[in-house]
């Protein structure tokens, strides 16, 4: 692990990044598809067209701040060198607050 981090802050951090991945799978892979899929039945379509369809939908107001979100979960998912492990940190610290505000504007 990362020598500029202490265990309880690394399990602290690695605790983020699980609640972050988690709440961003829930909202988009699941809410987001069943939202879209109430309004229409048939559709079908990438993660993006997911994503698009609901901004027409009026159900988000920003694609690109949720492939924004969607990245970085991505980037979680995967293992991170030592020097890229700060930068995913501090990337979820940036990215935590939107996440939250993102859910909050989903009628």
């Amino acid at each position: 692990m990362h020598s500029d981090l202490e265990n309880d802050e690394l399990e602290a951090f690695e605790a983020l990044n699980s609640r972050f991945a988690r709440s961003e799978d829930i909202f988009l892979n699941r809410y987001i598809r069943a939202a879209v899929l109430a309004e229409d039945p048939a559709f079908r379509g990438t993660f993006k067209d997911f994503l698009n369809q609901a901004e027409k939908q009026n159900i988000i107001t920003s694609v690109a701040d949720w492939m924004d979100v969607q990245e970085l979960r991505n980037k979680i998912a995967h293992e991170c060198e030592e020097d890229d492990l700060l930068r995913v940190f501090e990337s979820v610290l940036l990215e935590a607050p939107k996440l939250l505000s993102l859910r909050s504007g989903l009628r």
